[in-house]
């Protein structure tokens, strides 16, 4: 997984925009994953039982990351990252059907990442990092000039935005810890979700009827969290877990084991919404994993 971390406080500049949507409420479909391939990452699909894997990407000059549903189950947006690591490195973001057609890139410089769509599909969220420009960026799904929607100074990462629009939620980095935020989208007001001392990690979720909040600890904790920061619940702790998505009918949450070793190793788990039922998906290996709906 490529991380862009966008440099951000919580002193936020925003410009009017609507907002993307986190997992969509509705019926479940496709699972969306990133996996090793040789030595580069590519997409893949599969059904939440680990049969129909379908590999959608076959990159030989570039590799896959941050990959997301539309809310309609249709199409993926996803950043991809050419000359990783090297002086020359930079992000573009792309999209494609979910069968893998219609790949389309939006030809933007520097280190682009984490694009979402926008509800009715024609847009997209991205973060950007650069010098004087960091922070997130709208851009019409079939390309064009993007534009600044929200200015932010500081170290945050793993965007995900509230099923209504109104809100986004991110962690926040500082020396002594990591927490949830969530800002409001409107009126620029923010609010710690999680205290500090938590180490709250990506990758991080919102519930599909708003009230909830997932993410994981730096110790492999995984839990849910209100909106306001009451309620967290311990789903589940396991040496090197990561939490990943609620599934669309928000029954329950995907997570993975062997984080830190980048997806190469890491099977795909479910767990109820009340810590039971823990499920390993069989035959399935990656990372970044998102729900999608079922596509109508």
């Amino acid at each position: 997984m490529t991380k862009l971390l966008l440099l951000a406080a919580l002193a936020v500049t925003l410009v009017a925009t609507s907002a993307a949507q986190a997992t969509a409420p509705g019926k479940n479909g496709l699972l969306l994953y990133l996996r090793h391939v040789g030595p580069r990452e590519q997409i893949f699909t599969a059904w939440p039982d680990g049969t129909h894997a379908r590999q959608l990407t076959h990159f030989t000059d570039s590799a896959a990351s941050d990959a997301s549903w539309s809310v309609d189950g249709k199409r993926i947006a996803f950043a991809r990252d050419f000359d990783c690591c090297g002086p020359n490195e930079h992000l573009d973001v792309y999209t494609m059907n979910a069968d893998g057609t219609a790949l389309h890139g939006m030809g933007l410089k520097g280190l682009n990442g984490n694009p979402i769509w926008f509800p009715d599909g024609k847009r997209l969220l991205f973060g950007h990092s650069g010098e004087s420009s960091n922070g997130l960026w709208t851009i019409p799904a079939a390309g064009g000039t993007p534009h600044l929607a929200l200015k932010i100074a500081g170290d945050f990462e793993s965007l995900v935005l509230s099923p209504n629009g109104h809100e986004v939620a991110f962690v926040r980095n500082r020396s002594n810890g990591s927490a949830l935020f969530v800002a409001n989208l409107g009126s620029g007001v923010s609010k710690q979700v999680t205290p500090w001392s938590l180490q709250a990690k990506p990758k991080i979720d919102w519930s599909p009827d708003g009230k909830l909040l997932l993410s994981r600890t730096e110790s492999g904790r995984i839990f849910t969290v209100h909106v306001d920061g009451s309620g967290l619940e311990t789903l589940v702790t396991g040496n090197d877990y990561c939490s990943d998505s609620f599934s669309p009918d928000g029954t329950k949450v995907l997570f993975i084991d062997h984080c830190s070793q980048g997806g190469v190793r890491s099977h795909l788990y479910t767990v109820n919404l009340d810590g039971t039922g823990v499920t390993k998906i069989p035959n399935l290996i990656g990372h970044w994993v998102s729900w999608g709906t079922a596509a109508t």
